[in-house]
């Protein structure tokens, strides 16, 4: 059920917190995907599903995730990130879908921003974050540094 409440000239809408599923694509990554992993599993809030898709591994680097309790799905082949995404977006329970690479180190609260935007804004269809690519050892809040939204973005392409 959800509530509207007026506070001054603006209108709230509250409603429940939605679930995260994080989806990571990844393909001979060696040991790059423990550290993402790592600063995913330590995200306020959790995300409901954590899906690692080994995209053609042979590496076994996909056995990490499987330390961090993530579902792995396993492509036999190659198929490419957008194809390995696409698989993990059909296995995801959650109520958004975070896409994010295997070498990317998410800060702390990156979810809670995502599921705040997607929140308070019911015509938001997607969220675009920039990400810093020597984010330092601290994991400091600066992997979405600036949102970028787009509404209706599945009718643009």
């Amino acid at each position: 059920m959800m509530s509207i409440s007026n506070t001054s000239s603006q209108t709230l809408l509250s409603t429940p917190q939605l679930t995260i599923s994080v989806i990571v694509p990844e393909r001979n990554g060696g040991a790059k995907p423990r550290k993402s992993l790592s600063a995913l599993t330590k995200t306020i809030p959790p995300p409901v599903e954590l899906i690692v898709v080994a995209d053609g591994d042979i590496d076994g680097s996909w056995c990490i995730a499987e330390e961090f309790g993530a579902k792995v799905v396993e492509i036999p082949q190659p198929q490419g990130p957008a194809r390995a995404r696409n698989w993990g977006a059909r296995t995801a329970q959650g109520d958004i879908l975070f896409f994010i690479d295997a070498d990317v180190v998410i800060s702390l609260d990156a979810l809670r921003q995502v599921e705040t935007a997607f929140r308070n804004d019911p015509l938001l269809t997607a969220l675009f974050g920039s990400y810093d690519d020597e984010p330092g050892e601290d994991l400091t809040p600066r992997c979405i540094a600036e949102l970028l939204t787009f509404r209706d973005f599945l009718d643009n392409f």
